[in-house]
């Protein structure tokens, strides 16, 4: 199965609370990897946890949504077990080159985070991060969502010297 690239994907996932095992993750990461064409990308799931890839699956496995800049919608209800900060490491691995990232929440609130690239040397288009984030910017997220995303920017080793603002 592959997408169109004019295809606006909206995926509702029922699966919920802490019983996420490794075999729904990869799973997971081979059904998005058939929508890597696709411009806009929905996932809607009652918990948030059940979207974010746990690290040590993340290592020996291919970015699903690698070469996309499709735009991410995510809808949840809950945070269990994972912060803003995990949902957002774990898209920006999913999609390594990730234009737009946006947060439904059960109360309707939009916030959305907008990322922008530094061009891509002949090095960096080798690896799945290849093109360095420069800037982010964020709509709409509480002063406490602001610090939480400022806090993970700054202290990951791939985002030290990024640029945060807030629109």
């Amino acid at each position: 199965m592959k997408a169109s690239v004019l295809l606006e994907v909206v995926l509702e996932f029922c699966a919920g609370g802490n019983k996420f095992v490794s075999h729904w993750y990869s799973m997971l990461m081979k059904f998005l990897g058939n929508f890597k064409q696709s411009k806009s990308i929905k996932l809607q799931c009652l918990f948030a946890n059940g979207i974010v890839i746990p690290k040590d699956m993340r290592k020996n496995s291919d970015p699903p949504l690698f070469g996309t800049t499709a735009t991410l919608h995510i809808e949840y209800g809950f945070l269990v077990n994972c912060s803003l900060g995990d949902i957002v490491d774990s898209f920006l691995w999913i999609s390594p080159q990730l234009n737009t990232l946006t947060f439904v929440r059960d109360s309707d609130l939009s916030c959305t985070l907008k990322f922008i690239y530094e061009d891509a040397s002949a090095e960096d288009e080798k690896t799945f991060r290849s093109h360095k984030l420069k800037e982010v910017k964020m709509e709409n997220f509480t002063c406490m969502e602001q610090q939480e995303l400022r806090n993970y920017l700054f202290t990951n080793e791939d985002y030290i010297g990024v640029e945060v603002s807030i629109v």
